[in-house]
């Protein structure tokens, strides 16, 4: 009875997960290396690296006799030292958290244990391409890459790097995430190449998109300054009901709104064999502010006055 109740002991404590011996964060995409603090391996050694817990564990890397055999699920970004057995592994997802444990196998056997948490990616701030656009039209911002079968692309805006699209070539997968609803289903990805298109802008989407591409290759960044304008009837509208379009709505000065309006009715009158008489015609703008003020200087189009 006694002997039965030990082995059923020693059964229920095989199951129970083992306290890490050291804790490993990475961010998505990014590589990690365990050390096994081996200074050197010995040819009689017999070194293996798992992943996973109770009888689920893979086994990822097994090295003996100076030959080294990668098994496993994700073996093609797995990378071991055959001096000293760390194992490296790149372009890491966040399927890929989790406990790693080696195996080392000398006159006696000893063990040491890894927890590793794989997070999303933060920013990350590099130079890249301008865009402008009308409001309205539609923008893509093209990775310049085919993507490949392990490729990881992430798509960040704003200032604080807020993930809006997701790209997982190895899992087939692609993701738009669009939280605060400020793109209210204007984005797409580009299954071949990961480019993200942004379709019937706002002027909302002016700020800076940010490019990660993660592979077991390399890890590469861009970055892209967009610029959405009002077009010109929107913005004439807007500044006669406010007074106050263009420090709103980002199409420039009110000088240039007010010369670009005047652009238009001249082609127009043009258009229908009409011509305007500058010398009887005055401009009277009457903003639904009172308070607005604005000191204007605007040529008329064809005309040196003013």
């Amino acid at each position: 009875m006694m002997k039965n109740m030990i082995v059923s002991l020693l059964l229920v404590c095989g199951v129970f997960s083992v306290d890490a011996d050291e804790v490993k964060s990475v961010m998505e995409g990014d590589s990690v290396t365990l050390h096994t603090d081996l200074t050197v391996i010995q040819t009689s050694d017999v070194i293996r690296w798992r992943f996973g817990e109770g009888e689920s564990r893979d086994l990822l890397v097994d090295i003996a006799n100076n030959n080294i055999s990668y098994n496993g699920p994700f073996k093609d970004r797995l990378h071991a030292d055959i001096q000293t057995g760390d194992l490296t592994i790149t372009n890491m997802r966040i399927k890929h958290s989790g406990p790693y444990e080696v195996q080392i196998s000398r006159a006696t056997t000893t063990y040491k244990r890894f927890r590793v948490n794989v997070t999303v990616a933060p920013s990350v701030i590099s130079a890249g391409d301008v865009k402008s656009v009308t409001e309205g039209d539609s923008v893509t911002l093209h990775t310049d890459v085919q993507t490949q079968r392990d490729d990881l692309i992430l798509w960040r805006f704003g200032d604080d790097g807020v993930l809006i699209a997701k790209h997982d070539k190895e899992d087939n997968k692609s993701s738009i995430y669009d939280a605060d609803g400020r793109f209210r289903n204007r984005l797409k990805l580009d299954p071949h190449t990961g480019s993200l298109i942004i379709t019937n802008t706002k002027t909302t989407d002016t700020g800076l998109y940010r490019l990660k591409i993660s592979s077991n290759r390399d890890t590469k960044y861009k970055t892209f300054s967009v610029s959405v304008s009002v077009g010109r009837k929107a913005c004439w509208e807007s500044f006669l009901r406010t007074g106050r379009i263009c420090s709103t709505l980002h199409c420039g000065s009110i000088t240039h709104c007010m010369k670009s309006c005047l652009s238009d009715i001249s082609l127009w009158m043009k258009d229908h064999h009409l011509q305007l008489n500058l010398a009887k015609t005055e401009l009277l703008l009457i903003p639904s502010d009172p308070e607005s003020h604005h000191n204007l200087s605007i040529q008329k189009p064809g005309s040196g006055d003013r």
